[in-house]
């Protein structure tokens, strides 16, 4: 009798250790990813951002370290996560030796360090970063504290607010808004999706940044139609399910707005009308998609790009070669290995939380948005790029784990009497 209490003190005693341990690295990855966030960010505003020397080389080697601990001592991940969680390693880490991209390795360990971490903590940290540096900017923009790029493009005015560029600025407070409404779901009330369209007026009258205006308006008529949806199956006594036909379509978003958006760049023909008419709807995007498919082939492990566009100065450059299109983006500079882990992590993603149109929804929309703009690939805009082996377990489950270790160590007591 006197061994078995030995033997119960031993393991809660051990249970306890671990589970300090794991609040531990938990925290240590939240306060990394916080500062990752603003190493990242701040290079996409106009302030003349100075780090102290080899600062990202130290980040790395204490995140790499969190990650290594979490995994040697503390996590055992399940056979089919293991295998992913080393692709992503080694896929990455051999990319960033042959391309120089340095965002790839930052990328991979913030991926993996997220494993069974739960999302809300990570989106109030992205939020908690994002939110004070697009407000701060925007105030040093107006102080004449960093300076505010406006663009006069063909009569239309827009304005950067210190950041380096309008939609950059825009994309901003698009994916503010993805994170916001992926953290609050159903709880969004009429105030906050009235501040949303609000927004939107204030976008269109500065930045005309139409693809993010629009990414929000969609975002705002969700939201909408599932609070409805809910209230009527409510009213019926029931929970609402989406069909399959919507899950299905949700699901298929990325493999379909991928593939489509290349293909139309790759075989792009000014002279055909219909290629002609979509080249305008999304303001040239073909047409410099095919430039970039005439300059590049397309490589299994990535290549350096050298892109000049629009973003940190009024002067128009004499050839335009940025990659706006994420998808082009990421197949041209990162390769197709990159390419086709970046749409299973959306996926692996959208396969997990399959019931929940919320996060499918925007899954669909970042989709769609990423059809003009190049963030999809970075954390520091698409929080969702991190969030593959991230637990997206309901906080009532969690409580009730947590209920159940009680109820364990009641027994244990029990055993001790």
């Amino acid at each position: 009798m006197q061994s078995l209490k030995d033997w119960l003190k031993h393991r809660n005693k051990i249970e306890n250790n671990i589970l300090e341990n794991e609040k531990i690295i938990e925290n240590a990855y939240l306060f990394l990813f916080g500062i990752f966030m603003l190493y990242y960010d701040s290079y996409t505003t106009m302030f003349n951002n100075q780090w102290p020397d080899k600062f990202l080389l130290y980040l790395e080697l204490t995140l790499g370290v969190v990650v290594f601990y979490k995994f040697a001592v503390l996590e055992c991940a399940e056979a089919k996560e293991a295998i992913f969680i080393a692709v992503i390693l080694a896929f990455f880490i051999v990319v960033r030796v042959n391309t120089g991209y340095g965002q790839l390795l930052d990328t991979a360990l913030l991926i993996v360090g997220a494993y069974k971490i739960n999302y809300k903590k990570i989106l109030k940290v992205y939020l908690g970063v994002s939110v004070p540096i697009i407000i701060w900017t925007m105030i040093a923009a107006r102080l004449e504290l960093v300076t505010n790029l406006i663009y006069n493009q063909e009569g239309r005015i827009r304005e950067s607010f210190g950041f380096v560029y309008p939609t950059d600025f825009a994309a901003h407070v698009f994916f503010v808004v993805v994170a916001w409404v992926l953290l609050r779901q159903v709880k969004c009330s009429l105030f906050e999706l009235g501040g949303m369209i609000i927004l939107v007026v204030f976008l269109a009258a500065n930045c005309d940044s139409r693809n993010s205006e629009l990414g929000i308006l969609l975002i705002v008529g969700g939201v909408i139609y599932l609070k409805v949806m809910d209230y009527i199956a409510v009213k019926k006594n029931k929970k609402y399910y989406p069909s399959k036909l919507i899950k299905w379509v949700c699901l298929g978003s990325p493999i379909i707005f991928a593939p489509v958006m290349i293909l139309l760049c790759r075989f792009y023909n000014p002279n055909n009308q219909i290629m002609s008419f979509l080249n305008k709807v999304t303001t040239e995007r073909l047409k410099l998609g095919k430039r970039t498919f005439d300059n590049y082939d397309i490589q299994i492990l990535g290549q350096y790009v050298d892109m000049v566009g629009n973003g940190g100065s009024t002067e128009k450059p004499a050839y335009y070669t940025f990659i706006d299109c994420s998808y082009i983006n990421i197949l041209m500079r990162y390769g197709l290995l990159i390419f086709i882990v970046v749409l299973l992590i959306l996926e692996i993603i959208m396969l997990k939380n399959r019931s929940n149109l919320y996060i499918l929804g925007l899954i669909v929309v970042i989709c769609l948005h990423s059809v003009m703009e190049h963030h999809l690939f970075e954390f520091y805009y698409n929080v969702f790029i991190i969030l593959p082996f991230a637990s997206f377990q309901s906080v009532e489950n969690f409580k009730n784990k947590k209920i159940n270790r009680e109820e364990r160590k009641i027994c244990d007591e029990t055993l001790r009497m």
